[in-house]
């Protein structure tokens, strides 16, 4: 009589036995269904064998994927440190010896011969070189030259015996099995590995074989990019190698006889390397002087001259432009007389990267200054480089944008001022001088001032352009995606201007005269009265500007820069009021500060309103133009609020043109004739904000002077910017090397001379 087991428990425990094993759920499947919930013993011997098959060819299919898995990682990670085309070959084939049932095996890399791609016998393994085989095969050739067209793998079987032999020291045999393997990158075959076995390819086999020969590829593409000698891919690069190399021969003859010309030039000129910087120097420091003077006088700042001394005081500012380039021509012409014109070698950047500031054009970019309604959104571009500025005038377009463009900035402010554009772009070069100088010039407008602006610039100095009004940076050269961005942004803050401002302030009386005080501009206030609520506000809303009361912030036990940063306050303009003078020591925190933040600071309802013109939105039908007719007189001296500088320069017309130009900016003057007494006169005066110093002077030079300045512990972060009429190559970078901050070129114009003066002292 059979007996019935019931084995419900033991079906359970083999399943949970088949997922503690990670067999795949197929297998898993197959198992379970063959798992009676009962059955009766003479059963039992015939289903556990079926199920334990089962398991053993899952088993299997897991060990194969490992083993695809780890091999590949493998080599891929080998082939990535191969730099010899050759050598990989070689040892591609090594390696597949060992992981497929492969005996014999060919490497034929591809070449391009007349324009017609070629395939080329480059490594071995196992071959026997024999008469009647090619080693090298044109498309359609063969089936390695079939594989090369098809660009498909091709597997034979049942090989004839005669077809190839593998050989060994004991003998010979026949394969019965061929692959051919092609490599692709791009589309294209780069190569053919031909493998030969004695043994059938397992379906695990092919699989390794394919996803290898995609690592393969980009191996081979990486060595062709890399060294330009192999491959179809590199042909078009062949052909730039020998125009280029044409080009060097040519380029190396005239090098030669340039150098003869400049040996012979040498035997000649060699007292013009003493002579210029002397003639410079004479000539260009009077002029400095004259250029200063002649345009303070044109300004008529006081309104005391009449129409005919100004015009006369412009015609010989124009003059002296006229004397200084005259002097630049001359100098120009003998520096390269001079032993200085030696041949300079330096590599010619790639034909795709475009120089930092390209050619002017013949004709400017066609904007949309012609077709602007009431109701367009207006994008003012200012660049010294014309494609750049097409490339962004159409990313604006595309976004909502009217556009206009300008290659100068005399221009740029003229165009700001008449069209009134939502958002405006500014580089940093323009074609007549500084794009800083028109940036300033847009701030202290009240019909530009609070037109939000970004500086477009190849360098990285953006929180130096957030403190001086701009409310974002464009880094050239930028990326599609980057330029669509930032037009983003442009748009987003045209259409909805942060309205939002924070105000930290423990006082409800300062914080009603805070509020009273921004009653001009359209905005929404958050209030916070600790430091703790200050920091989690700050770091959950936006806000167009955070006003800091200076007698809550400045009592906080936490230093200004542990809360700002704890706040992520970096790129919020932080605007601290006071309605006390501000002390020489607070003062120097705040611009400890400004080394990391946007920092403005205020000491009246009116400066409040003032400096949060530059950064938020004004109530419709209000103008900025109150604000700049009520602006208090600022004293030319004050011994708590003025910058002082120190003016070091032998030459009495300098000093006096510098002071009486930084005395209209309330800035205080403090001169020295050489550097001995530059020294002595800032231990005696610690409270110096700025050094302008220059090169050739008695007793202790520029370079001297600087490095001794340097020297002094207290003055290591002091800004020292040199300003020198020694025109001579390599001038600027000796003075950044002895330890400048800046570097200007006597005569300096006055409105880059202020620019320098306003990038480096803050506020």
């Amino acid at each position: 009589m059979a007996e019935h087991i019931h084995t419900a428990a033991g079906r359970a425990d083999l399943q949970q036995l088949l997922i503690n094993a990670k067999i795949d759920s197929a297998a898993s499947a197959a198992v379970s269904a063959h798992i009676p919930t009962v059955f009766d013993g003479r059963a039992l011997t015939g289903e556990f064998l079926h199920m334990a098959n089962l398991i053993h060819a899952a088993v299997e299919r897991l060990g194969e994927r490992d083993w695809l898995q780890t091999n590949l990682v493998r080599l891929g990670n080998m082939l990535q440190r191969q730099r010899d085309t050759a050598t990989a070959c070689n040892l591609i084939l090594s390696e597949l010896a060992a992981l497929v049932p492969m005996q014999h095996g060919l490497f034929y890399v591809c070449e391009t011969e007349r324009e017609e791609p070629v395939l080329k016998l480059i490594a071995s393994h196992g071959y026997q070189v024999r008469k009647t085989l090619a080693n090298r095969f044109r498309r359609g050739e063969g089936l390695v030259g079939q594989c090369l067209l098809e660009k498909q793998r091709i597997v034979l079987t049942n090989v004839p015996e005669d077809y190839v032999n593998i050989g060994s020291g004991s003998g010979e045999m026949a394969p019965l099995n061929i692959v051919l393997l092609p490599i692709l990158s791009g589309g294209q075959v780069l190569a053919v590995i031909e493998i030969a076995s004695s043994r059938a390819f397992s379906p695990a086999a092919l699989e390794f074989l394919d996803r290898l020969a995609e690592s393969i590829g980009n191996m081979l593409a990486t060595l062709q990019a890399g060294n330009g000698t192999e491959g179809p891919m590199a042909e078009e690069l062949r052909k730039q190698c020998e125009q280029l190399r044409r080009t060097n021969e040519e380029l190396e003859q005239k090098v030669r006889l340039l150098e003869e010309q400049v040996e012979q030039l040498a035997l000649t000129s060699n007292h013009k390397s003493e002579f210029l910087p002397g003639i410079s120097h004479e000539l260009l420091t009077p002029l400095h002087s004259l250029l200063i003077l002649s345009w303070q006088l044109a300004e008529n700042a006081e309104g005391n001259l009449t129409d005919t001394q100004v015009r006369n005081a412009k015609m010989i500012h124009e003059s002296g432009h006229d004397l200084l380039a005259m002097i630049n021509d001359i100098l120009g012409l003998s520096k390269f007389e001079s032993d200085a014109a030696k041949p300079v070698y330096e590599e010619l950047p790639p034909p795709d990267v475009p120089a930092a500031y390209p050619a002017k054009p013949d004709e400017p970019v066609k904007d949309d200054r012609y077709a602007i309604a009431a109701d367009d959104r207006v994008l003012l571009i200012a660049d010294y480089d014309p494609q750049f500025a097409e490339t962004l005038l159409q990313a604006a377009r595309k976004k909502g944008f009217k556009g206009i463009v300008t290659l100068s900035g005399e221009s740029a402010f003229e165009l700001a001022s008449r069209y009134r554009p939502a958002a405006i772009a500014i580089d940093t070069y323009l074609e007549d001088g500084n794009g800083l100088v028109v940036l300033d010039r847009l701030k202290q407008s009240a019909a530009t001032r609070n037109i939000p602006v970004w500086i477009m610039s190849i360098g990285s100095e953006r929180l130096s352009f957030l403190q001086r009004g701009a409310v974002e940076c464009l880094t050239k050269p930028a990326a599609d995606g980057e330029l669509s961005r930032k037009v983003d942004d442009m748009m987003e803050r045209a259409v909805r201007p942060q309205r939002r401002v924070i105000v930290w302030c423990e006082s409800g009386e300062r914080v009603r005269r805070i509020v009273s005080a921004l009653e001009l501009f359209d905005i929404r206030v958050t209030e916070t009265v600790t430091e703790a609520e200050f920091i989690d506000t700050v770091r959950m809303l936006q806000a167009g500007c955070i006003v800091v009361d200076w007698a809550t912030a400045g009592a906080s036990a936490s230093g200004l820069d542990e809360i700002m940063r704890g706040a992520k306050a970096y790129d919020v303009p932080l605007l601290f009021y006071t309605e006390l003078p501000w002390t020489q020591a607070e003062d120097e925190r705040l611009h400890a500060l400004a080394r990391s933040f946007v920092v403005k600071k205020a000491a009246s309802p009116h400066d409040l309103a003032f400096e949060a013109s530059l950064y938020l939105p004004l109530k419709d039908g209000a103008s900025l133009q109150s604000l700049f007719d009520s602006q208090p007189a600022r004293p030319v001296r004050s011994a708590q609020g003025g910058r002082k500088v120190l003016v070091i320069d032998d030459d009495i017309r300098s000093v006096f043109a510098i002071t009486s130009l930084l005395e209209r900016h309330a800035v205080s003057v403090i001169p020295a004739d050489n550097g001995k007494e530059a020294l002595q006169l800032l231990q005696e005066n610690r409270d110096i904000d700025a050094v302008l110093v220059d090169i050739v002077m008695p007793v202790l030079d520029g370079y001297e002077t600087i490095a001794a300045i340097r020297s002094m512990p207290a003055f290591r972060e002091l800004p020292v910017i040199a300003l020198t009429a020694k025109a001579m190559p390599g001038e600027r970078e000796k003075c950044l090397a002895a330890g400048a901050t800046d570097y200007l070129a006597k005569p300096a114009d006055t409105d880059e001379l202020i620019a320098s003066l306003h990038k480096w002292l803050p506020n």
